[in-house]
């Protein structure tokens, strides 16, 4: 009969490798950041590179043109878009003395149905929302003074995909023959059923983020608000987060509203239409183009953001929820892993007896990866 004993030396191997990670992580912020945007861009453009490639018979000149593809496309909406984004930049200050108006006027609404004194709102406006309105213009200004960094980030980025897209074989097949004959078959499944689920959770998203810029957009235009193109497509970026995305998308420009036109209509139209948009969005747009199978809870998505936000800043906030995303979707696939998948679901209140259904097995136990046979 065989026995099994807690083995001290694979989870202090564990533990090391956990911190070691952690610290290679920090330090490599500089190459690894546009290193795993280029991983996300290059699924992306791979379809139509792929496709570009049969039509030319030429895989490099196929990179070529849709990386080309896609700097047009980008610079078209730059273009497009550019008087608003400067109006944006030109009125800067304008516009966070008008949000800081708007939460002032917003506390004091609230303080004043609290029963709090004029003196005592005032006083705690004074000391705790001073500065708020200055952290847009320190992002702003600080973003623009790095901005030798952020091309030659953005640069390391194209040569990035360019590479990825160019090798793409040569990286599945050596990852392919890190398995041994016998598992090489259903490794290579995994890999492939990994890939295309992470494209299309990508595509996904991506569709997802242009239908609510375009609703985000089309309903504060409709209201009467002012930059409703900026305010719709930052609540569209914003609502990557689960449930609490578009509320925090719609926070700002309830409060420009609030600021511009007092306690009228405005602001109440803002935050019952992105109410209306969250419903929609939660229910509808993100199951049917997303799926439900790859949605994050929102206590692991604001965990990775917090992580991600620690680790490597604005960068990691943007990249923590599509890592968490394809990290789920790799454990799916993994049998040992997929007890922990579970814990990232959505609707993981809904599931609560999955673990005792499907996975009351030793195979599943987190220890007995710390065990060893005698």
């Amino acid at each position: 009969m065989n026995h099994f004993t807690f083995s001290i030396l694979r989870f202090a191997a564990f533990l090391l490798s956990i911190i070691l990670a952690g610290y290679l992580i920090i330090i490599g912020k500089p190459i690894l950041a546009p290193l795993i945007f280029s991983a996300f861009l290059a699924f992306l453009l791979k379809p139509y590179s792929a496709w570009l490639e049969n039509r030319l018979g030429n895989r490099m000149w196929g990179v070529i043109i849709s990386i080309l593809s896609m700097l047009s496309v980008i610079f078209g909406l730059i273009l497009l878009f550019g008087m608003q984004l400067g109006k944006i930049v030109g009125n800067f200050d304008d516009i966070s003395r008008k949000l800081n108006e708007g939460l002032q006027q917003g506390f004091r609404l609230i303080g004043n149905l609290l029963g709090m004194r004029g003196s005592q709102v005032e006083d705690w406006l004074t000391n705790n929302l001073s500065s708020w309105a200055d952290i847009p213009t320190q992002i702003l200004t600080s973003g623009l003074g790095s901005s030798a960094y952020v091309l030659g980030s953005i640069l390391l980025c194209l040569i990035f995909v360019f590479f990825l897209l160019l090798y793409r074989t040569s990286f599945y097949q050596f990852l392919l023959y890190q398995f041994d004959e016998d598992a090489r078959k259903k490794g290579g499944l995994m890999m492939r059923k990994v890939v295309k689920i992470t494209k299309e959770y990508l595509n996904g998203l991506l569709l997802v983020i242009l239908i609510l810029a375009s609703l985000n957009t089309l309903g504060l235009y409709l209201i009467g608000i002012e930059l409703a193109l900026f305010w719709g497509i930052l609540g569209a970026c914003l609502a990557i987060i689960p449930y609490i995305g578009t509320a925090l998308g719609g926070l700002l420009p309830a409060m420009y509203a609030l600021a511009n036109y007092g306690f009228t209509w405005h602001p109440l139209a803002v935050i019952i239409f992105y109410i209306f948009v969250q419903s929609i969005e939660g229910n509808i747009i993100t199951p049917k183009v997303v799926g439900k199978s790859v949605r994050i809870n929102p206590f692991v998505a604001i965990l990775a953001l917090l992580i991600g936000g620690a680790l490597w800043g604005i960068a990691g906030m943007i990249l923590a929820l599509p890592i968490m995303a394809v990290i789920k979707i790799f454990m799916t696939n993994v049998e040992l892993l997929q007890p922990v998948s579970e814990l990232f679901r959505d609707d993981l209140y809904q599931r609560e007896d999955v673990f005792r259904e499907k996975y009351d097995d030793d195979r599943y136990r987190i220890l007995n990866y710390f065990r060893r046979k005698e």
